[in-house]
């Protein structure tokens, strides 16, 4: 049996971090799922230079109702996701640089 195309090229890339979003329609109508993306992806942007090099990472965020309510800022949810990586173990430093 020959193995899938994708998974040679997985095994050949080291230190991938793939990230997915998750935005139901819970959440509300078109334009605040994709606000709501906008804030995710940006603040892995943002982001990116602080995590674990070598690592090979496929991460899902579900944003949830609270994402959407309009006093919500991208640093707050900048913050939600490095504490949570921080927590995971994935990020270089204790100390979150500003």
């Amino acid at each position: 049996m020959v193995p899938p195309q994708h998974s040679k090229l997985a095994a050949a890339q080291v230190g991938v971090i793939r990230v997915g979003f998750i935005t139901t329609k819970k959440l509300g109508n078109a334009v605040k799922r994709n606000r709501a993306r906008r804030l995710l992806r940006e603040s892995m942007r943002l982001l990116a230079e602080e995590w674990v090099t070598g690592l090979n990472l496929d991460i899902v965020l579900i944003a949830r109702a609270e994402i959407c309510a309009p006093n919500v800022r991208m640093q707050q949810v900048r913050d939600e996701i490095w504490w949570l990586a921080r927590k995971a173990k994935i990020v270089k430093s204790k100390v979150r640089a500003i």
